[in-house]
């Protein structure tokens, strides 16, 4: 998925969930695209992680600190792409 249908991605299963307003800043989306290649289901990973750590931070809505954390933490076997001159995703 592009970053688009990531972000598209996540709003629909936020709805499913009866979630109408936002819980994920677009800095923090951006970040879980990056760290999930796009790839769904290391998508929900991050996206599950990332609300973790804003759960235990106290935090209303879900922000780049808590998708850096998040992408620490998920997919530990996936293997991420890096531009060098970026580095990982999760720094």
């Amino acid at each position: 998925m592009d970053l688009s249908e990531s972000a598209s991605y996540l709003r629909h299963h936020l709805k499913l969930a009866g979630r109408e307003e936002p819980l994920f800043a677009d800095d923090a989306v951006a970040r879980l695209h990056r760290v999930s290649n796009g790839l769904p289901r290391a998508l929900n990973n991050a996206a599950t992680a990332a609300l973790i750590a804003a759960a235990s931070d106290n935090k209303d809505l879900v922000d780049d600190a808590c998708a850096k954390k998040a992408g620490r933490r998920a997919n530990p076997g996936l293997i991420v792409l890096m531009d060098a001159a970026r580095g990982p995703p999760w720094s």
